[in-house]
């Protein structure tokens, strides 16, 4: 992650995200063509996919919410970052993993 301090996650301008049960939250477009569902840890992440924070601050605070170590973190923030943006749903496509 310290790699990429420079990438700093953002959602498409037009991407909703509203609160469904259990602390999930559903992220989609505004035409709804492109949707996910998201539990109450994913939706940490996108919280924070705001253009302000770096991928290693998003990692610091997923670590700080769940009990997990930051190499995990890491790797999990990549997976759902990926994952949004297979879906259209991130501004800039996020670095490969490493």
């Amino acid at each position: 992650m310290a790699n990429f301090p420079s990438y700093k996650p953002s959602l498409v301008a037009e991407a909703v995200v509203a609160p469904i049960a259990n602390g999930e939250v559903l992220v989609a477009t505004a035409d709804n063509r492109k949707a996910l569902v998201l539990n109450e840890s994913a939706a940490v992440v996108v919280s924070l996919c705001n253009g302000e924070c770096s991928l290693q601050e998003i990692a610091e605070i997923f670590v700080e919410t769940q009990d997990i170590e930051i190499e995990q973190a890491q790797a999990d923030v990549l997976t759902l970052l990926h994952k949004l943006d297979s879906e259209g749903l991130l501004q800039e496509p996020p670095p490969a993993n490493p």
